[in-house]
């Protein structure tokens, strides 16, 4: 139900500007403290020294929240971008509050201090967080206050949503409204512990008094949304809630407040003070709701009183609208009989005119003297005018002049006894002449006077015209018969002519006269009647025309006719006559022969010709080509014809085609034309043409020749190379003629190209040298390349060494046509070649005295070492001393095997190996009986002087130390050394003995022992590497790396 009285939607209007009065306030308190912090009057930033002060930061987001509800209020007037503009600038405001707000609260609970709370100004005064809060940090808002900016952030964000969230919003700021009520009271009280909610700093008096300033702005915004459309509805319970909510907010907190004033001052106990505050709600919410009852029991009084006053105006309005019904169908009988008789009397009153106007026919009547006394419809839609105009006007105007003397003399023959007569004649309708048809009347009275005339009459313009037509075609059909050149006859079922045209009397030599009336018997032979009659029983039964040829000898010539036969329906759909046309088709099968012939000898020339051969129009479209088109492109024929041969041309090459072709339009012959066409798997050939045309018509054949252009383009690039190279080159052919030479190879014999050209080899060689080569030409013409040198003494002076190759030439079925002849100036390589021989040799002996004399150098150390070890009485450096000998001795015989060997560059490392183990059992006296020895090398391994130095080392101290340490005094074992390769042609070197082992605690890779750390450093530098197996006595594998 709703209260009539109350005007809702200008309600929700005032509310609306109440929350921007509001939150105009809420941004100019905020305002206000943030100046008091500029310019240090705390005044404005507490109400009172004992009280808190409201933080620069708190102000700053109250401004933040302030402008956002003013955006909010401005983005109702906008659409569009616009919009979009507000809506990002509300969200960005709010983001800055929750980040200011989150901060705190992290501050708060963590006991942190990010440096936001004095970043804009110092906080300067005493007690900023109130009297109580001691403890307050400086410069930064309350707990709970950094909280109800959380919501109100989170209450902003959900409005500015495309689909806002009212209710929740509505709800969170009622929750800011109690809390910052609670601390307000708080203060007014002058009980701040209300709005301690772990907090050292109280909530400022303006602040909290901001907080529900604001939180009421946020709820009257959207008056007609959340929990405040049933507060602003014209409803009883927006009525209620209009009337109870404002009392219960107000006086709530005043009831407690006297309480708390009458405890101060003594007058009662707390207990006491519970209990008045009892009495007092009961009596304050009971007379609220006492009054609120009895508004609605006087709305509900009212209600009953106008159900009864609408109960009693229904029940009026009943019974008159069943006396009106009564009335009403009173009415309408008397009315349907009213028209009743109304419609009998215009039913036999138009019946006649009705007869009349549904007339297709014209229907008048008229006195004698033409004077009209009534058309029909049909006469008006006819002649294109209006009744009015036409009763009582004559009707001679509308006939056609010439036919008005025929119609005086229609009108003149009616009598009593001929009172109907037909008439046709011509009637100008609508500026058109045309035929009509009438049936006159005409009418007499009692005493046989004549009254007036009677006529219906229809358009018969159409039928008239057909007629003449017909008669028309007739004429024509028979003057074509008279003058076309086909024989035309008509005959019956029994072969006997009833028509025949002159061309039929012209080919049989006879009159028409001569023709018509006689049969089939009377005019040709009895063979060829026989066969006209089973044609005629074919018509009859078929009732199909037939279409034939047959031979006929007139004046002992034979004559070939084309027939058509044809039978004629008559009225009963039976066939009595037909029509046969003939013609003379002699000739034209003489020369269909003749093109049968022709074309067969085409076909045949097409099917067997090698070069391309095409017929196409001037509209540029292939119309007949023979099957060499498919080997050179690739494309089928039936792809091919009626195509466009411009589709297949190179895009370089259309311009000039078409070019072309405008000269083959023009009639002129076109010789030696190229182009390229595209192939089927898209290279181009290159194609010559010559082309005829002939009136639209274009005859071309056309060659391949691509393969001659690159023939004869490597044929260039041939003669180029050729003529640009020093060699001297010849072509002979196997009859030992000179077929092609160079320039050089003119020079080299000084003879002229016509001296030299189809001329004999033995007649510009010399004699001695033509005996020498011709073994050597028979050779190279059975297939050999031949290559040997020569001097050249014909100029005694500047005798010249000359390097000759014969190779074979050969033709395209790889058969030999002959020699190819090479000659080419190599005197002064070979002089080059000399000196470097003999340089060669010469650094050769010098090399090898190079190692000779290190060989001997190291010898001469190893011999001062001898002398100086003799002298020495401690066996231990005697012993350094022999090892150090036998590595000298390891090196110089690499140096003896350099100088003793061809080569100079590498030594053959299986014979190194086994003269240095002979050098080793000498040097430490070691005997062959006493350590046997097994080589097993798989192949010979030739190493470099900068490898085999280290690897020599190596082997020397491996074996040294078998000799020295594996096995005691004149203990017999053995020693195994084996030189192999991997798949990947890596050296593997592997010295091997049954002695009695390193010993278990020696880590040789980090022993301090001169000899195994060579052996380490020395495999590192060739790249290999080592692995020891001390199992059976030592086992030194060693990898070298692709030496």
């Amino acid at each position: 139900m709703r209260n009539s009285d109350f005007n809702a939607k200008k309600f929700q209007i005032t509310l609306t500007k109440y929350s921007l009065f509001l939150a105009i306030l809420t941004g100019s308190i905020a305002l206000s403290v943030i100046v008091g912090w500029i310019f240090h009057v705390e005044s404005l930033i507490r109400i009172s020294p004992s009280l808190a002060t409201m933080k620069f930061n708190t102000a700053l987001c109250f401004i933040l929240l302030s402008t956002s509800s003013l955006l909010s209020y401005k983005s109702f007037a906008f659409r569009g971008s616009q919009n979009k503009v507000l809506r990002w600038l509300i969200n960005f405001f709010m983001v800055i509050v929750l980040t200011i707000a989150i901060m705190t609260l992290i501050e708060y609970i963590f006991k942190l201090n990010f440096g936001i709370d004095q970043l804009f100004v110092k906080d300067f005064f005493e007690n900023t967080g109130g009297v109580n809060a001691v403890n307050a940090p400086l410069g930064r808002m309350g707990f709970n206050t950094a909280f109800c900016f959380l919501i109100l952030a989170f209450v902003k964000l959900s409005l500015n949503l495309p689909r806002p969230l009212y209710f929740s919003a509505h709800i969170l700021s009622c929750v800011v409204f109690l809390i910052a009520l609670l601390a307000f009271l708080g203060l007014i009280y002058n009980t701040a512990y209300f709005n301690r909610v772990e907090s050292y700093t109280d909530m400022a008096l303006h602040t909290s008094l901001n907080f529900m300033i604001f939180t009421i702005s946020t709820l009257f915004l959207y008056p007609h949304r959340g929990i405040m459309r049933i507060i602003t509805n014209n409803t009883f319970g927006g009525t209620i809630a209009r009337n109870v909510l404002p009392m219960i907010i107000i006086l709530s907190p005043l009831l407690c407040g006297l309480i708390l004033i009458g405890y101060e001052q003594d007058l009662y106990t707390v207990a006491m003070g519970f209990n008045l505050l009892s009495i007092l709600y009961i009596i304050t919410f009971g007379s609220i709701l006492w009054r609120n009852s009895y508004f609605l029991d006087r709305i509900d009084f009212k209600r009953k009183q106008a159900e009864n006053l609408l109960y009693r105006k229904q029940q009026q309005l009943i019974k008159q609208n069943q006396s009106l019904a009564q009335l009403n169908q009173e009415l309408q009988q008397e009315i349907k009989k009213r028209q009743k008789v109304e419609n009998i009397l215009r039913e036999s009153e138009a019946q006649y005119l009705a007869i009349i106007e549904d007339q297709t026919e014209l229907i008048c009547r008229f006195l004698p003297d033409g004077t009209l006394l009534f058309v029909n419809q049909a006469y008006c839609n006819y002649y294109g005018i209006k009744r009015e105009k036409v009763i009582g006007s004559k009707y001679l105007p509308v006939i056609y002049p010439e036919d008005l003397p025929k119609i005086d003399r229609m009108l003149d023959s009616l009598s009593l006894e001929n009172p109907v007569a037909t008439i046709e004649h011509r009637a100008i309708v609508q500026g058109e002449i045309r035929w009509m048809q009438w049936v006159n009347r005409a009418i007499f009275d009692e005493e046989g006077n004549f009254i007036e005339f009677q006529s219906v009459g229809r358009d018969i313009h159409d039928r008239k015209q057909a007629e003449m037509q017909l008669q028309h075609l007739n004429e024509q059909l028979q003057s074509l018969l008279d003058n076309a050149p086909l024989s035309i006859s008509l005959f019956d079922e029994n072969g006997c002519y009833l028509e025949a045209n002159n061309t039929l009397c012209n080919i049989l030599n006879l009159s028409s006269k001569n023709i018509i009336g006689k049969t089939f018997e009377d005019l040709f032979p009895e063979s060829l009647c026989q066969t006209f009659r089973e044609r005629l029983e074919i018509l009859k039964n078929t009732l199909e025309a037939l279409d034939i040829e047959d031979e006929i000898i007139i004046d002992n010539q034979t004559k070939i006719f084309r027939s058509v036969l044809f039978p004629v329906m008559e009225e009963d759909n039976t066939v009595k006559i037909f029509w046969a046309i003939a013609y003379d088709i002699t000739k034209q099968k003489q020369i269909e022969a003749s093109l049968k012939t022709k074309t067969e000898e085409l076909n045949r020339f097409f099917s067997v010709a090698i070069d391309l051969l095409a017929i196409a129009n001037t509209d540029a479209d292939f119309l007949r080509l023979n099957r060499q088109w498919e080997k050179t492109l690739g494309y089928s024929i039936e792809k091919l014809e009626g195509s466009k041969f411009f589709d297949y041309i190179h895009p370089e090459d259309l311009e000039k085609t078409d070019n072309a072709l405008s000269i083959l339009k023009n009639q002129h012959i076109v010789n030696n034309f190229v182009n390229r066409y595209r192939c089927y798997d898209g290279s181009y050939r290159w194609i010559e043409w010559s082309c005829v045309p002939v009136d639209n018509l274009i005859y071309a054949a056309a060659r391949d020749i691509t393969d001659r252009l690159k023939s004869e383009n490597i044929l260039r690039q041939y003669e180029r190379i050729v003529s640009a190279t020093n060699d001297a080159i010849a072509l002979v052919k196997r009859d030992y003629t000179y077929q092609v030479v160079n320039q050089n190879y003119l020079d080299l014999h000084g003879k002229s190209y016509s001296e030299v050209v189809n001329h004999h080899i033995a007649e510009i060689l010399d004699p001695e040298v033509y005996i020498n080569v011709v073994p050597k030409v028979e050779s190279c013409l059975s297939g050999e390349t031949i290559q040997f040198e020569m001097w050249n003494e014909r100029d005694k002076s500047n005798p010249q060494y000359l390097s000759v190759t014969y190779s074979p030439s050969f033709e395209s079925d790889q058969t030999i046509s002959g020699i190819v002849v090479s000659i080419r100036n190599i005197t002064q390589l070979k002089q080059i070649e000399q000196q470097i021989e003999k340089s060669l040799r010469e650094k050769e002996v010098l090399l090898k005295e190079i190692h000779h004399r290190v060989k001997n150098n190291l010898q001469v150390i190893n011999s001062l070492l001898n002398l100086q070890s003799r002298s020495i009485q401690d066996s231990s450096i005697r012993l350094r001393f022999k090892e150090s000998q036998t590595r000298i001795q390891s090196m110089a015989l690499i140096h003896e095997h350099l100088y003793q060997s061809n080569n100079l560059s590498e030594i053959n490392l299986s014979k190194y190996i086994k003269e240095l183990i002979n050098v080793l059992f000498s040097s430490y006296q070691v005997s062959n009986s006493t350590i046997e020895v097994k080589i097993k090398i798989e192949q010979n391994f030739f190493l470099d002087i900068d490898s085999a130095l280290p690897c020599g080392l190596i082997i020397n101290e491996l074996i040294s130390n078998v000799l020295k340490y594996a096995f005691d005094d004149n203990q017999k074992g053995k020693l195994f050394i084996g030189l192999s390769s991997d798949d990947q042609e890596n050296l593997i070197l592997t010295i091997a003995d049954n002695g009695k082992g390193l010993p278990p605690e020696l880590d040789w890779e980090k022993t301090t022992t001169l000899g195994l750390r060579l052996v380490k450093n020395l495999t590192n530098q060739l790249r290999g590497n080592i692995v020891l197996d001390n199992e059976q006595g030592t086992k030194w594998t060693i990898t070298l790396n692709c030496l």
